[in-house]
């Protein structure tokens, strides 16, 4: 609840502002970039140690439709800039089930209407020697009813926390 309300306000204020919702964690200074969707990352990317072996970067990225008109998302992306690599491709079917209208769970679409915001919920797998990216980038297409058109949309630069993957193990130890 705490995170809409916070996102709720940035939002308020960036369209007051006519700014765009900026990263809490941009991998380099870059030229403003105004586009009909705005972004932003919930909480810092960090890896995790999972059970299968794998590290896991599992972070929530916030969409909110800024048009005066709805936003059907078709995909989205995470990339690592520096390379181009797609670490992450999800298509509309995944979207419907993994983009939560109003970070709420039960109300997943790709559809966005005007002045709504939804959260992706990304889970990105690394074998555990594959290098950790510096950095992550999303891309979403999507179609756009007040322009009529379709419109691809880089935003929501982030660096990824360069340290050991969190392990968690059993609260006691000992016999029984």
């Amino acid at each position: 609840v705490m995170a809409m309300r916070l996102f709720a306000l940035f939002f308020a204020g960036a369209a007051c502002l006519g700014l765009p919702l900026a990263t809490p964690q941009p991998l380099a200074a870059q030229e403003v970039q105004l586009t009909p969707l705005v972004a932003g990352i919930l909480s810092p990317v960090r890896p995790v140690m999972g059970s299968d072996g794998q590290r896991h970067l599992v972070y929530e990225l916030i969409l909110g439709n800024s048009t005066g008109g709805e936003a059907q998302l078709a995909s989205l992306e995470v990339i690592d800039p520096a390379s181009g690599k797609v670490y992450l491709a999800m298509d509309k079917a995944v979207l419907d089930k993994r983009l939560s209208l109003g970070g709420r769970r039960g109300a997943e679409s790709a559809m966005l209407g005007v002045s709504q915001f939804a959260v992706a919920f990304l889970h990105v797998p690394l074998a555990a020697a594959e290098p950790l990216p510096r950095g992550l980038s999303h891309r979403v297409t999507g179609h756009l009813a007040q322009l009529g058109r379709d419109a691809t949309m880089p935003f929501a630069p982030v660096t990824v926390a360069n340290q050991e993957p969190i392990v968690l193990g059993p609260p006691l130890a000992g016999k029984g």
